[in-house]
């Protein structure tokens, strides 16, 4: 068995990329998450931001990369606010500086 593993966690690309795709499943789950504590349905949330319902189901399915605005504006006709926070990574260029 090889000490190697079978994602390249060590690659700077790899690992940009990941942070990308982490936060858009993250938008994703926020969003069905105060879908399901408002009530509404999908059609109902695709009226009030005059978008298809297959957006809606686009944007669950983490499938849109939706801008913070249009996050914002979901989660404002959900009845919920968006805050932004960030953490910080052990990244090594950040050690030497």
């Amino acid at each position: 068995m090889s000490d190697e593993s079978v994602f390249p966690t060590g690659d700077p690309t790899y690992a940009s990329t990941y942070a990308e795709e982490s936060a858009m499943v993250e938008a994703s789950e926020i969003i069905a998450s105060a879908l399901e504590r408002s009530g509404m349905s999908r059609a109902e949330l695709a009226r009030a931001l005059g978008v298809s319902r297959s957006e809606i189901t686009a944007r669950l399915a983490g499938e849109r990369n939706i801008t913070v605005r249009k996050l914002a504006a979901t989660l404002h006709a959900l009845g919920q606010k968006l805050e932004l926070s960030v953490v910080v990574t052990h990244d090594e260029r950040l050690q030497n500086t």
